[in-house]
C-alpha cells in the first residue's frame, strides 16, 4: 500500500523534465529581460541633462556722457550630461582653486 501511494504521489506532485525545462526557460528569459531592461535605464540615464550652476558674474557700466552707473549680475547655468557631471565638477573645482575671478571650458570638453 505505501509503495502504491508513493508511486502515486510522484506521478502527480513531481513535476516531469519538460516542466522543470520549461520553467527554467522562463526564468532565464525573464532575467535576461530584467538585465537588457536596467541596461537600457542606465545608458538613458546617462545621456540625460541636468542643469551646472556655474556661479554669478556680475559688470557695472555708465552709458555714454552719463555718470550714472548700473549693475547688472547674472546667475551662470550650464547643460551638462549625467555622464560627464562629476568629471565637469572636478575641473570646474580645480579651476576655482587656480584662479577664482576666471573661468573658462573648451566646448569640446564636455560632448
Amino acid at each position: 500500500m505505501v509503495v502504491l501511494f508513493e508511486t502515486a504521489m510522484f506521478f502527480f506532485l513531481v513535476p516531469s523534465a519538460e516542466e522543470i525545462s520549461a520553467l527554467a526557460e522562463a526564468r532565464l528569459v525573464q532575467s535576461v529581460q530584467q538585465n537588457q531592461e536596467q541596461a537600457d535605464q542606465k545608458s538613458i540615464d546617462k545621456e540625460k541633462v541636468e542643469e551646472f550652476k556655474l556661479g554669478t558674474f556680475g559688470e557695472t557700466f555708465s552709458p555714454i556722457e552719463t555718470e550714472r552707473q548700473f549693475r547688472i549680475e547674472l546667475k551662470l547655468y550650464g547643460l551638462v550630461r549625467n555622464k560627464n557631471a562629476s568629471a565637469l565638477k572636478t575641473e570646474f573645482d580645480l579651476s576655482l582653486r587656480r584662479s577664482p575671478l576666471f573661468v573658462t571650458f573648451g566646448l569640446s570638453d564636455f560632448h
